[in-house]
């Protein structure tokens, strides 16, 4: 019977999949990350390069992080609101106070904010 399974599982392999495997697409990532204010200039950076990652992922949702850029959040800034307007920025402007130099991220699955 795993003779017949194997030739089985042969026979599907070498009519449906491709000899020929596609190279993984290369990742540009941040390393060593910086994440910093808005005078810190946003790429990819390097050993040589400092800038602000703009590539940053949450590690539980694997959703983006969102920045604003010359921005802090209201205090009064609560995970209800958060969760009713994510990502929209014109409706997250609300609880934003303008603040020069500042970057404030937020996660969307999570609805955490940082300044």
């Amino acid at each position: 019977m795993a003779d017949d399974i194997d030739d089985l599982l042969d026979e599907v392999e070498t009519k449906f999949c491709t000899k020929d495997k596609k190279k993984k697409a290369s990742v540009s990532r941040c390393f060593p990350i910086y994440v910093g204010n808005t005078s810190l200039a946003l790429g990819r950076s390097n050993s040589m390069n400092k800038k602000g990652c703009d590539k940053l992922r949450c590690t539980a949702c694997d959703f983006k992080v969102i920045t604003f850029d010359n921005f802090e959040w209201d205090p009064e800034t609560d995970y209800l609101f958060l969760r009713n307007n994510v990502p929209d920025f014109h409706r997250l402007k609300s609880n934003l106070l303008p603040k020069k130099g500042l970057s404030s991220l937020l996660l969307p699955m999570l609805s955490q904010i940082f300044i």
